[in-house]
């Protein structure tokens, strides 16, 4: 609850500043804007340690072996980075790039997934 509120005021107190900003340096809001951003980020990556070590344990208990976590962990990190680049493109007012970018994310998670589908279709080519 304090993470959110943390990030809640940044981001506020971002904005107040980005608005009274904007008529004298057009450039400050989106530097001030990335600045959040990368603040609330790293407030958010304090979460970050103890959801990894959840996964890891929980994998480890249902025998996952690293065949089906490691693409997951990659289709995850591409998602997330996904997310920051298209948000960034667009404050930045390229909503072609941001649509380049959700392409080539799409496409970069299909890679990542490729061991796990090249898995169920052996799993397949058994069962058949």
């Amino acid at each position: 609850m304090g993470l959110v509120l943390k990030a809640i005021l940044l981001a506020v107190t971002a904005g107040l500043a980005a608005s009274a900003l904007q008529k004298s340096a057009p450039a400050f809001p989106l530097l001030l804007g990335l600045a959040a951003g990368a603040g609330i980020l790293l407030l958010t990556l304090s979460l970050a340690s103890p959801i990894v070590s959840f996964l890891h344990r929980a994998g480890e208990m249902i025998s996952l072996s690293g065949v089906y976590l490691t693409p997951m962990w990659k289709c995850l990190a591409i998602g997330v980075l996904e997310r920051i680049g298209t948000a960034l493109c667009k404050d930045a007012g390229q909503a072609s790039a941001a649509e380049a970018i959700r392409l080539a994310a799409a496409t970069a998670a299909l890679y990542a997934a490729l061991p796990l589908l090249e898995e169920y279709l052996s799993l397949l080519e058994r069962l058949l």
